[in-house]
């Protein structure tokens, strides 16, 4: 049994494309196998594509199998496998960022971003920010967007990161507010990790800052009605509804 480059499982020379093969030898090898398809199964929802199975399902049940895998695994892995020829670990250090300005923080984070002289490790400090200093980078993100600026890649470090689910309520009000006050076309730009922070966000902040909540989903809505194109590669999915 191998893995090839192209990410195909073989076995005796052929390829394994059942479903029921495949979750088999992730439960017979866990640390091999589960973590990768968590990871594929965050980037199917991020993409929008259509399954025939039910992927909450599917991820709930490869969980079980490796508990200590989160969702920040999975964006590093689809960072990674985008981007990269080959595995590239990522160094999320912020170094001496907490001391930089907010007005200074995104150029300075972007300054000590990218490839090291090691070729094998992406340095990208803004999640090591997102993660010690979560008020610093949501300051830093809006204070660009009133700039004009998307930060996609800083916005989805922060919102996917595993930290905020660990976000106290006041903060998380404080992220909802922040969002439905950007631009359209900044909003639209970062859909997709607005409607994943809002799809583990929402049922907590829908009791408790009722109208906050409201807010950011009637935003998200409009987005996808007033940027088809934007939202059909985006998954908007509050399980607990609005009701």
């Amino acid at each position: 049994m191998r893995v090839e480059s192209g990410g195909r499982t073989m076995l005796d020379g052929r390829p394994i494309t059942s479903r029921a093969g495949a979750i088999g030898l992730m439960q017979l090898m866990p640390g091999t196998w589960a973590d990768p398809a968590l990871s594929r199964l965050v980037w199917i929802e991020r993409e929008g594509l259509s399954v025939s199975f039910d992927l909450e399902a599917e991820r709930a049940a490869l969980r079980k199998i490796v508990p200590g895998w989160t969702l920040e695994d999975a964006e590093d892995e689809i960072y990674r496998s985008t981007s990269r020829g080959g595995w590239v670990a990522t160094d999320t250090e912020p170094g001496d960022l907490e001391d930089v300005p907010i007005d200074d923080l995104l150029d300075a984070s972007d300054a000590l971003s990218g490839r090291t002289r090691d070729i094998l490790v992406e340095k990208r400090p803004f999640k090591g920010v997102s993660e010690r200093w979560p008020v610093r980078a949501l300051a830093s993100l809006v204070r660009s967007a009133g700039e004009g600026g998307t930060r996609e890649r800083e916005w989805s470090d922060f919102l996917w990161h595993d930290a905020r689910s660990q976000d106290p309520t006041r903060f998380r009000i404080l992220i909802a507010e922040r969002l439905s006050s950007l631009s359209q076309p900044i909003f639209g730009a970062n859909l997709q990790a607005v409607a994943a922070w809002l799809s583990r966000a929402g049922s907590a902040l829908s009791h408790v800052a009722r109208g906050s909540y409201l807010k950011i989903w009637e935003r998200v809505v409009e987005t996808a009605i007033a940027m088809p194109d934007v939202a059909r590669s985006s998954i908007v999915s509050d399980t607990e509804g609005i009701g």
